[in-house]
């Protein structure tokens, strides 16, 4: 009993003889001194916290920037990726284009080589008709005949 006792006498203000300022100082005084250890030490662990908040933070903002960088990496590589198969598909269509090309020229040549052998025959039969017609004509019709032949070559 005597150990409520002596905490009621610490915890409950005494009367005293002196002015109240007094009793209040020593009442404030009393419970810093109770609770400053432990609120010195929530002090630290908060400022601990904070610090350890703030490394945090700076990795956090580290990380988002790499986690942007190698987004925007896997951007490049797919662009690239997309350049060389349109690369690709240009040479396929450069290479049709030119057997294209090719094959329009040979046609073109073999329709000339036949358009003009077509001519040909046909300046060939004239002439046969000419010189049929012409036996008994004279030199005229041969001349006229070997110009219509000629010309058709030119």
């Amino acid at each position: 009993m005597t150990d409520n006792a002596t905490q009621r006498s610490a915890v409950v203000p005494q009367e005293s003889k002196s002015d109240g300022t007094v009793d209040v100082n020593k009442l404030a005084d009393g419970l810093l001194a109770l609770y400053e250890p432990q609120l010195k030490k929530v002090q630290q662990q908060l400022d601990e916290l904070i610090k350890k908040q703030m490394t945090l933070i700076d990795q956090l903002q580290d990380e988002n920037s790499r986690f942007t960088n190698v987004q925007t990496s896997d951007d490049l590589q797919q662009m690239f990726m997309m350049v060389k198969l349109y690369q690709t598909k240009l040479v396929v269509i450069k290479k049709e284009m030119l057997q294209l090309h090719d094959r329009a020229t040979k046609l073109k040549q073999d329709d000339a080589t036949s358009s003009t052998s077509w001519r040909a025959l046909g300046y060939l039969h004239i002439l046969v008709k000419t010189l049929r017609s012409a036996r008994g004509c004279g030199l005229h019709h041969l001349q006229t005949c070997h110009e219509i032949f000629t010309c058709g070559q030119h």
